[in-house]
């Protein structure tokens, strides 16, 4: 299915449908959507939100980033920690939506790092590998990200583990979820 979705993505098949989302009970929800996965290897997932109020944006394919950078800490990681920190920064000078995935897993391989965004690539370079997968999961992320007009990366955390970061671009809802009703011309 993974392959299917990839293939979609770069044919150019997939749209965008924007829409006024609450970031914050988006991001929440993704994340409990993912926690039975996450805590299956005895993990601890966490989820730090400020509350970012009310944007238009792709809520399924921001979701689907989400849960899948999620899916990729808790299969790398066990017995530890996955922490979900979302935020809305300044990049660029255009405001952007930011979900760092930081997990306590057995990192990258630091060769490996400009390579696993690619279709088919594994974070685990070894020949005797103990991860399945095909290796398009991340491939996936960074695809939806750079339709929404984002990207996503990724550095090994020091101690252990990876720390990945997706940057997508927000802008404001629609006038009636502003407050603006009422207040026509």
């Amino acid at each position: 299915m993974a392959i299917i979705t990839l293939a979609r993505i770069e044919s150019g098949a997939v749209e965008m449908e924007i829409m006024d989302v609450s970031v914050t009970d988006l991001v929440h929800q993704a994340v409990a959507d993912i926690r039975s996965l996450a805590e299956a290897n005895g993990n601890r997932l966490t989820l730090h939100a400020d509350e970012m109020g009310v944007v238009a944006l792709d809520a399924d394919k921001l979701s689907q980033c989400i849960a899948e950078l999620c899916a990729n800490a808790a299969k790398f990681t066990k017995n530890g920690t996955i922490d979900v920190i979302a935020k809305r920064t300044d990049a660029r000078s255009m405001e952007m939506l930011q979900i760092d995935v930081a997990d306590t897993g057995i990192g990258i391989d630091e060769q490996l790092i400009a390579q696993i965004f690619q279709p088919f690539v594994q974070g685990e370079g070894r020949a005797d590998r103990r991860f399945e997968g095909a290796g398009a999961g991340l491939a996936i992320v960074r695809a939806l990200a750079r339709l929404m007009g984002g990207d996503v990366s990724c550095r090994n955390r020091d101690g252990g583990g990876a720390i990945f970061t997706l940057r997508v671009p927000i802008t404001a809802p629609a006038p009636h979820l502003r407050g603006d009703l009422g207040q026509a011309a």
